[in-house]
């Protein structure tokens, strides 16, 4: 059986698996340390959190932390870091560094070492081949996704495989490939919407990936759709999707691919809102849905009428 979790990129935002951070990394609070290691992870209420050690350089004994007085605003903190030699570049920013952890070394008291935990809201990773102009689609990821089939009528086929070709001078046949099995599925879980300019695709995300008490989905733009719209548009359709579905969605990030589906930038973000789990288990109640839109176009058609309007009409209403 084909190994799916290494086609999760292309299913589910990029924090679906914690991130390990070792090189290069920065920030002003690290100044009088070495050897920084950051972890970051989603707590159980899909929260990006993390952890930060490393070694104090001699003669320091804490984190360059500042002390503010009561009442005075938390300034947060950025940090940047890459892996393989800067193939892998990362930006975490609004840190807010929570509990300081010191391990003092006695057999060699000018070093020791921390461990830190800190909060944010944002995190972006990218590759160093990546630029604008590269992008050939970009999806947004999604928490609190309509329960209702209806919506979904366009099928999606999915074919896993994995060859293994070994090559010898000595065997009489130069290459031996070894194939596995073939894993096929398919499932109704998408519908198109075309407005006058652009096109994009609503889908639902596979089960295998994301919080399992949340019904999550992805809204793609394309290149060849259109075009990617700006973030503040892109937002505005989340908007009038989340009145058409009776839920609010969730953003969590967005990826961009180029246009053989190689990643170029993934985007993690927090979910808005307080107690998440319990906005994901409510009821839904749309105020569209009924038996004439039981059917895969009408929803289509209703979907493109509404948000094109709401499009039109949001800065002239100060929606």
């Amino acid at each position: 059986m084909p190994d799916r979790s290494k086609y999760q990129i292309f299913e589910w935002e990029g924090l679906h698996d914690k991130y390990i951070i070792k090189e290069d990394i920065k920030s002003d609070l690290l100044h009088n340390t070495a050897d920084n290691v950051i972890q970051l992870w989603r707590d159980d209420d899909y929260r990006i959190v993390g952890k930060i050690s490393g070694s104090l350089l001699e003669g320091e004994s804490k984190l360059l932390r500042n002390n503010y007085k009561s009442g005075e605003r938390i300034i947060p903190s950025i940090i940047e870091g890459s892996n393989f030699y800067k193939k892998e570049k990362y930006r975490i920013e609004d840190c807010y560094i929570g509990n300081i952890s010191y391990n003092y070394e006695f057999q060699d008291p000018g070093k020791s070492k921390y461990e830190a935990d800190f909060q944010t809201r944002y995190v972006r990773k990218q590759y160093n081949y990546c630029n604008e102009e590269m992008t050939g689609w970009l999806t947004e990821w999604y928490l609190n996704g309509p329960k209702m089939h209806v919506w979904f009528m366009r099928i999606t086929e999915r074919k896993y495989s994995e060859d293994f070709w070994r090559c010898r001078d000595v065997y009489y046949k130069k290459e031996h490939k070894f194939q596995s099995n073939i894993s096929e599925t398919s499932s109704r879980d998408h519908f198109f919407v075309q407005l006058h300019n652009l096109k994009f695709i609503v889908h639902k995300i596979p089960k295998d990936y994301g919080p399992g008490w949340s019904e999550n989905i992805g809204i793609e733009y394309r290149q060849d759709f259109g075009g990617i719209p700006e973030k503040e548009k892109r937002d505005s359709i989340a908007e009038i999707a989340s009145f058409i579905f009776g839920r609010r969605l969730l953003n969590v990030g967005y990826t961009k691919y180029d246009n053989n589906g190689n990643p170029l930038e993934l985007v993690s973000v927090n979910p808005r809102g307080d107690n998440v789990v319990s906005i994901c288990e409510e009821y839904e109640l749309s105020p569209i849905v009924g038996d004439k839109y039981e059917d895969g176009k009408s929803v289509e058609d209703i979907f493109g009428q509404l948000v094109s309007s709401y499009l039109e009409k949001r800065d002239e209403f100060g929606l």
